[in-house]
């Protein structure tokens, strides 16, 4: 999906930054296409596939929710209304990314025609599900966020079992905004020797 794409390529991250919205999600594509990015980056997901009704909200999310359960049922979109946002991202010219949490979501993102699919760092040792991203056959962009490279490793030996070659590596920090003294970048020179 980079075919006749300048480097560097830029992915607007909107994650769920929709608050649920799918009228406010295509103002963020409008923010991103305005900023002249390649690419804008959802997450797509069930709260069901995600988070048991009893999981607690953590300390920086008090006040929110009840249970992440019910902050992430808020944050969802209808399967309908992503549909509709890759149509309006593509329409603008823009590569339409989302990251799938479950096999139901995969399965709805790859109906759609994503081009590739983009993997949560918390999903970098989840073999099995990376096993089914895989046989998907598409390119996959996997994030390295608090993975050691042992588990990197293990995860591109996973999708390249399953007969994916197309893998891009994404290194990531976890806090947001970090601060450049924690990035770490030359954890991607490491990863690309490595």
């Amino acid at each position: 999906f980079l075919n006749n794409k300048r480097l560097p390529f830029i992915i607007a991250e909107i994650g769920v930054n929709h608050n649920g919205s799918a009228e406010l999600a295509k103002k963020l594509i409008d923010a991103a296409y305005n900023a002249r990015v390649d690419a804008v980056k959802f997450q797509t997901f069930k709260a069901w596939e995600c988070a048991s009704k009893y999981a607690p909200i953590a300390e920086y999310q008090k006040g929110t929710a009840e249970n992440q359960y019910k902050l992430l049922e808020n944050l969802e979109l209808d399967f309908a209304d992503v549909a509709d946002l890759k149509e309006y991202a593509e329409s603008l010219g823009l590569v339409f990314l989302s990251t799938p949490d479950g096999q139901t979501s995969l399965d709805f993102l790859c109906d759609i025609g994503v081009k590739a699919i983009k993997v949560a760092s918390g999903e970098l040792t989840n073999l099995p599900f990376l096993t089914a991203i895989a046989f998907k056959k598409l390119p996959v962009i996997l994030s390295t966020g608090m993975g050691t490279l042992g588990e990197v490793e293990e995860a591109i030996t996973t999708l390249k079992l399953a007969g994916l070659q197309d893998i891009m590596l994404m290194h990531c920090t976890t806090e947001y905004p970090a601060p450049a003294e924690e990035c770490n970048l030359k954890a991607i020179q490491t990863m690309q020797k490595a």
